[in-house]
């Protein structure tokens, strides 16, 4: 059903379409025939919709439900970006030039066009060494957002370095298993880095088919 806050349709479906999709893709699931209901998912997330599993929602006004891959918060993911008061002081002379370029973010990653958002990220860091946070939906020139949330960026970025390791209370398997455990675990980083979201998730899928494992990204 549609959410209940979203604005008039500006997707490149109309709402019938929309419907016969979305009801398309769900027989797909039934009928576990994950392939086609990945390309139906990415058929209507590239034409504007964004669609919310656990609410049953969708909305095509441009906004992106948070958490439309499983997760219950509602806010959007268009959530307006402001300058961290821990950020480098330089007289805002380049604070309207800096707003516009994570604008400009925000609207690729909207789309999915990760590769443009990664640039426009990039030009931000080079031309004006802003860093942006996006669980705070802040900028930060200096790359500053207080200690309490540095020492948790800090923190994360040296867990996404060391990479997967199994768990402790893991069922033991065979060395060829855990091999090819290992392998896809490893495939799926990198499809991962290089932005291959459709990879990485059959990937997840497949282990998680047929081994039951489960894989903790934070």
């Amino acid at each position: 059903q549609l959410s209940n806050d979203a604005t008039p349709n500006n997707s490149r479906f109309s709402e019938s379409d929309i419907h016969a999709l979305l009801a398309e893709r769900l027989q797909a699931k039934f009928a576990r025939d994950f392939h086609t209901a990945d390309n139906i998912q990415r058929e209507l997330v590239d034409g504007g919709v964004s669609v919310h599993e656990g609410l049953k929602e969708w909305r095509a006004d441009g906004v992106v439900i948070r958490g439309s891959r499983g997760g219950g918060d509602r806010k959007a993911d268009n959530q307006q970006y402001s300058k961290s008061p821990h950020s480098v002081d330089d007289d805002g002379a380049n604070d309207s030039s800096i707003d516009k370029l994570v604008q400009e973010r925000t609207k690729f990653k909207i789309m999915r066009q990760y590769d443009k958002a990664d640039e426009v990220r990039e030009r931000l860091r080079t031309k004006f060494n802003v860093l942006v946070d996006d669980r705070l939906k802040q900028w930060s020139v200096s790359g500053d957002f207080g200690e309490e949330r540095n020492a948790q960026r800090e923190l994360a970025e040296k867990v996404n370095s060391r990479g997967f390791i199994k768990s402790s209370s893991s069922l033991s398997l065979n060395e060829e298993e855990e091999e090819y455990i290992r392998q896809n675990v490893e495939a799926r980083v990198v499809a991962k880095k290089e932005r291959d979201f459709d990879t990485a998730d059959k990937i997840r899928l497949d282990l998680a088919q047929r081994f039951d494992v489960t894989i903790r990204d934070n």
